[in-house]
């Protein structure tokens, strides 16, 4: 799955509560069709989000997918970028696709000791 945003909102008890944001440079991908349920859909068609973010990369030789935004997941808080996972440095046209440091469960750990 591309582009896992994790937004998350800290309150001052022992739970932690997170708004989580699915940003997709595919129309037919959405949170509903992957099938996560509760997930705000924040669609990125143009691009412009991911250009912005330096996260645009193009998969065209490899894959044939065109432009596409490298994995990452990121915790805003504030609307301050607070934490951001990645891969490894974006590399255009990558014959691997990662998917190691950006996973839920990574987030997840990250948020539980966050203080």
């Amino acid at each position: 799955m591309d582009c896992l945003q994790y937004v998350g909102k800290r309150h001052l008890t022992t739970s932690i509560h997170f708004d989580l944001f699915f940003i997709s440079l595919d129309e037919d991908k959405t949170p509903g069709s992957l099938g996560f349920k509760k997930v705000k859909l924040i669609p990125d068609g143009a691009a412009e989000f991911t250009r912005g973010m330096g996260f645009s990369c193009v998969w065209d030789s490899e894959r044939g997918f065109g432009e596409r935004s490298w994995r990452y997941s990121m915790l805003v808080n504030d609307m301050k970028i607070e934490k951001i996972f990645t891969e490894k440095p974006l590399t255009q046209n990558d014959p691997e696709d990662p998917f190691e440091h950006t996973s839920a469960e990574t987030m997840l750990a990250y948020l539980k000791t966050a203080k």
